[in-house]
C-alpha cells in the first residue's frame, strides 16, 4: 500500500512539474489582466 501511496504521489509530482511552467505564465497574465480590466472600467 505504501508503495503504490509512494508512486503516485511521484506521479502526481512529475505532472505537476509538466503543468508548473504552463500554468506560471498564465498567473502572470491574468493579474494583469483583470487589473486592466478594473482600470478601465
Amino acid at each position: 500500500m505504501n508503495m503504490k501511496m509512494n508512486f503516485l504521489s511521484v506521479r502526481m509530482r512529475k505532472k505537476e512539474m509538466v503543468l508548473l511552467p504552463k500554468a506560471i505564465p498564465q498567473k502572470r497574465l491574468l493579474p494583469s489582466k483583470f487589473l486592466n480590466y478594473h482600470l478601465k472600467n
